[in-house]
């Protein structure tokens, strides 16, 4: 009976035990395993994107139009992911601010994205796959020495994200998405590529390094937005 009554005593008092210490690290398995049954989660974050940018702009009011390339431009973006055991939402934005004040046409343009997926994970452990799908909302503001003209639009898009842990702290992640397809509002053609090593800081922060391309191909009513970005990137993202 004594026997009995100790072993009840140590699984109450395991059960009562408090959580590890979050400073101590916790991998992507761990903490999706945490909230299978749990509330949603967030993870959100931030970073710089210096871009190789080349530009073109054009409409039929316009004279001449312009192209608009520039390396080096310094970009912004924003991360927001919310997720409860395989299913997520995945938000991304970001911002570019081309200026070129050369050549025969002089010009300058915003480009602002907004992009939303739903997902759902596959596979487990150190390697996971999520299938995306959802929508990039697309700005585009050119101002030309002829004028200026500002136009949003929506692109439906798919896509996918794998990371894959290659040791403790050390994790491998790509995504990729294509969409426009010209329904409705949307670009003729919209695709982004990009791959980044994290580094596991603490249990609930990351910092990334990677490469980042965006191609975007949108014509309607007359004007005509080309834009080819691309160049490295630094991020940090935290989970809550």
């Amino acid at each position: 009976m004594r026997t009995l009554v100790l072993l009840l005593a140590a699984a109450t008092a395991e059960e009562s035990a408090p959580a590890a210490d979050v400073d101590g690290y916790r991998s992507d398995r761990e903490v999706r395993a945490a909230v299978e049954d749990g509330p949603w989660r967030w993870t959100a974050g931030g970073g710089l994107w210096v871009v190789s940018s080349e530009a073109t702009v054009s409409k039929d009011s316009i004279v001449g139009g312009g192209s608009i390339d520039e390396d080096g431009v310094i970009g912004f973006a924003v991360h927001v992911d919310a997720f409860r055991g395989p299913w997520g939402v995945s938000l991304e934005g970001t911002f570019l601010d081309v200026d070129e004040s050369g050549g025969s046409a002089p010009a300058q343009a915003e480009h602002a994205t907004a992009h939303l997926a739903a997902y759902r994970r596959f596979g487990g452990g150190d390697t996971h796959v999520d299938a995306l799908a959802g929508f990039r909302l697309g700005s585009c503001s050119p101002d030309l020495q002829n004028g200026s003209v500002r136009r949003p639009w929506w692109d439906p898009t798919f896509g996918f994200r794998a990371s894959h842990r290659v040791s403790e702290r050390w994790r491998l992640a790509v995504r990729g998405d294509v969409g426009g397809f010209t329904l409705g509002s949307a670009s003729d053609l919209t695709w982004q590529i990009e791959a980044f090593l994290y580094y596991g800081i603490t249990g609930r922060a990351e910092a990334g390094v990677g490469y980042r391309h965006l191609d975007i191909d949108y014509a309607t009513g007359g004007l005509r937005f080309r834009q080819r970005a691309g160049g490295p990137m630094v991020v940090v993202l935290v989970t809550f």
